[in-house]
C-alpha cells in the first residue's frame, strides 16, 4: 500500500510539476519548489527524469539582477503531438497541436444538432484525419485526444449521458468510440470545463481562489466551476450547469423539459425568437416596423440594438439582466473572484459583458460583488479547442515520464 501510494503521490508531483511550468514557464528549479510546496531535491530529482525523458528543456538563465542566474525550465514542444476535439449545437472542431499546445492544424465544420450521433460522430473523425494527414503525423506521435461535449456526461467512463439539445445522443461512449477508430486514447469533459481550462493555462495571468467561467451560444448555455486551477465536477459531473438554472418561473419550456431556465431565455436562438415576437406583434397591431420579422437573424438583432433600435436594445438588455441573474445566484454560492464570459454572443455583441458586469455589480448584496471581476474571455471561438487539448495534456502526459522522474 506504501508503494502505490509512494508511486501515485509522485506522479502528481510530476502533473503539478508539468502543469506549472505549462502555466507559468519558463521557470528555474528553485520557483518550481517554493511553488509547489516540495524540496529542492526532489524537484530536482523529478526534473532530471523529465529531462531525460524529453518532456522538458532548459531554455537559457534567469534576469535575475543579482547572484548565480538560475537556469529556466520549459516544456518541449516538439516531444509529442495531441488532438483536440470539441463539438456544440453549432460546430465541431478538431485541432492538432505539439506538446506546448501550439495549435498547428483545425479542422472545422458546422453541424445541426438534428444530424445525428452517427453523422456528428464520423465528422470528427473525418476531421481528426484530415489534421493529421495534413501535419504528417503518425497516431503514434500522438500522445492522446481530449474530447470537449455538451453534457450531461460521465467522464470516468467517457459516456455522453443524455445531452438535452442532442436528441439521439443516449449512453454514447465516445472516449472508446474514438479509441477504435483512431488508435489513441482519449479523456472526456464538458466544453465549458474545456474552456474555463484553457482560459487558466492560456489568459488569466493573476492567480485567483475561485473562477466562473459560462459559456453563451446561439443555441445553449453552459457554466464551469474552477477553483484553485481544478475544475470542480460536482456529483455526476453536474456543476456548474448554469444554462439550466431557473432564473424565470414564468419562463417559456426549455429543451431539459423545465420551464424559465437560463438558455431557453437568453441563448441566442431565445433572442432571436424573442425579436421576432415582438416584431410581430408591431406588425398585427399596424405599427412601422424595421425589418421583417421572418428574415430577421441573430446579427440583425445585435446590430440593430447597437444602433439604438428600442426594440432590439430591450430584448438584448433582458438577455443580460437574466444573465446577471444567474451570475448573480453564482456568486450568492461560491463567491468567485473572477467571471470569464465566452461563446458566440460575446464575439457578435461586445457590448454585452459590459452590460452583464453592470447589473451583477449593481446589487446590493453580498457587498464583495463589486469587486468581482467580469471579463470577457480573450481566447474567442478557440477557447474550448485549445481547451480539449488541455484535457488530453492533463490526462496523459505522465505516461511519456518514464524514467528517474516517475521511480521511487
Amino acid at each position: 500500500m506504501r508503494k502505490i501510494n509512494n508511486q501515485t503521490m509522485r506522479e502528481n508531483n510530476v502533473r503539478m510539476l508539468l502543469n506549472t511550468i505549462r502555466k507559468s514557464g519558463p521557470v528555474s528549479r528553485a520557483e518550481l519548489a517554493k511553488g509547489l510546496g516540495l524540496t529542492s531535491p526532489a524537484v530536482t530529482n523529478i526534473v532530471s527524469g523529465l529531462l531525460r525523458d524529453g518532456l522538458l528543456v532548459e531554455t537559457g538563465l534567469s534576469d535575475a539582477a543579482l547572484g548565480r542566474k538560475p537556469i529556466l525550465l520549459g516544456i518541449n514542444p516538439s516531444v509529442r503531438s495531441v488532438l483536440g476535439m470539441v463539438f456544440t449545437t453549432e460546430s465541431a472542431t478538431v485541432v492538432l497541436s505539439d506538446f506546448s499546445a501550439n495549435i498547428l492544424c483545425r479542422e472545422e465544420r458546422a453541424i445541426s444538432p438534428m444530424a445525428g450521433k452517427n453523422a456528428i460522430l464520423a465528422t470528427l473523425i473525418d476531421c481528426a484525419k484530415t489534421c493529421m494527414w495534413r501535419t504528417s503525423t503518425r497516431r503514434e506521435q500522438i500522445l492522446g485526444i481530449g474530447i470537449a461535449a455538451p453534457g450531461p456526461m460521465d467522464t470516468r467512463a467517457g459516456v455522453l449521458v443524455n445531452p438535452p439539445n442532442f436528441p439521439d445522443w443516449h449512453n454514447v461512449p465516445i472516449c472508446a468510440i474514438m479509441e477504435d477508430a483512431l488508435g489513441i486514447p482519449a479523456v472526456l469533459d464538458k466544453e465549458t470545463n474545456a474552456a474555463a481550462m484553457a482560459e487558466y493555462y492560456y489568459s488569466v495571468q493573476e492567480e485567483f481562489k475561485t473562477m466562473f467561467y459560462i459559456l453563451l451560444l446561439k443555441n445553449s448555455i453552459g457554466g464551469s466551476v474552477m477553483l484553485g486551477g481544478g475544475v470542480v465536477h460536482g456529483f455526476e459531473d453536474g456543476a456548474g450547469d448554469i444554462g439550466h438554472m431557473l432564473v424565470d418561473i414564468n419562463g417559456p419550456r426549455c429543451s431539459c423539459g423545465q420551464f424559465g431556465c437560463l438558455e431557453c431565455i437568453a441563448s441566442g436562438n431565445a433572442l432571436l425568437s424573442e425579436a421576432r415576437a415582438r416584431l410581430k406583434s408591431m406588425s398585427n397591431a399596424s405599427q412601422p416596423v424595421p425589418c421583417r420579422a421572418e428574415s430577421l437573424t441573430l446579427e440583425d438583432v445585435f446590430r440593430l440594438s447597437a444602433a439604438g433600435d428600442p426594440l432590439f436594445r430591450e430584448v438584448v438588455d433582458r438577455a443580460a439582466r437574466m444573465i446577471a441573474v444567474a451570475v448573480g445566484n453564482v456568486v450568492s454560492l461560491i463567491s468567485p473572484s473572477l467571471v470569464v464570459v465566452g461563446g458566440t454572443l460575446t464575439d457578435l455583441c461586445p457590448a454585452l459583458v459590459p452590460s452583464i458586469r453592470s447589473y451583477v455589480h449593481s446589487r446590493s448584496y453580498p457587498e464583495c460583488v463589486k469587486r468581482i471581476r467580469i471579463e470577457p474571455s480573450a481566447l474567442g471561438d478557440s477557447g474550448s479547442a485549445l481547451g480539449a487539448v488541455v484535457l488530453a495534456l492533463d490526462a496523459f502526459q505522465t505516461r511519456l515520464a518514464t524514467s528517474a522522474s516517475m521511480q521511487p
